[in-house]
């Protein structure tokens, strides 16, 4: 018996998706990657029957890396629709650290603050757009609930920054490549863009040397 569960849960958002899908939706993801993984799982025995080997049925069969990454790959795809019926839930002053879980899962990080009250992070990169920051009282209540990434954080952004400063203010980036002949590790965040058919892109160049802000740039990706 093939179990997608791990693969479906290790974002801690099963019980989000069926919240705002319903559990047919997620079953739905649940059967079409199980098919896929059904279809390498008997290749991969076919494989081992040519070259002799026992197959081994009382093992459960392990989930290839690929297939994790395609449940969470069609989980964030699924997430924007769910944050429309969400966060307008998320109320300050009354929504409880419990009831953001159960309704976002888990945070995919959770930054201190100095006064040792906690913000939640759950960034939608790099599929969507968004990345919110949910912030809580000593009381474990809601105090703040922002969509960072907009032109007011990205002006936030300053020469000698540190990686984690850039991270606090604007969440996970989509993606982290290191350009050797620049001398730059480059962040790259997937932004609300104009116009909205094309995708636009914002990015912090960061010195290798030092490790900290170099400058910030933007691209636009048009769609074919």
């Amino acid at each position: 018996m093939l179990d997608l569960g791990t693969a479906i849960d290790q974002q801690g958002t099963r019980l989000p998706l069926q919240e705002c899908m319903g559990g047919n939706g997620v079953e739905m993801i649940h059967r079409h990657i199980r098919k896929l993984a059904e279809a390498n799982i008997m290749k991969a025995r076919r494989e081992k029957r040519k070259l002799g080997r026992p197959l081994r049925t009382e093992t459960p069969m392990k989930l290839p890396a690929w297939i994790t990454t395609a449940a969470t790959a069609l989980v964030a795809a699924a997430l924007p629709a769910c944050d429309a019926v969400n966060l307008p839930e998320i109320k300050p002053g009354l929504t409880t650290q419990a009831e953001v879980r159960a309704r976002l899962g888990e945070p995919g990080f959770i930054h201190w603050n100095d006064d040792g009250t906690a913000t939640w992070e759950y960034s939608r990169q790099p599929s969507g757009t968004h990345c919110y920051m949910i912030s809580f009282g000593q009381d474990h209540v809601v105090t703040r609930l922002e969509q960072v990434l907009n032109d007011a954080s990205y002006a936030k952004v300053r020469e000698g920054m540190s990686k984690d400063d850039v991270r606090r203010l604007l969440g996970a980036p989509g993606s982290r490549v290191v350009f050797d002949n620049l001398g730059e590790e480059i962040w790259e965040w997937r932004i609300e863009g104009m116009p909205p058919l094309d995708e636009t892109y914002f990015m912090v160049h960061f010195d290798t040397s030092h490790g900290a802000v170099k400058k910030t740039s933007k691209r636009i990706q048009q769609r074919s």
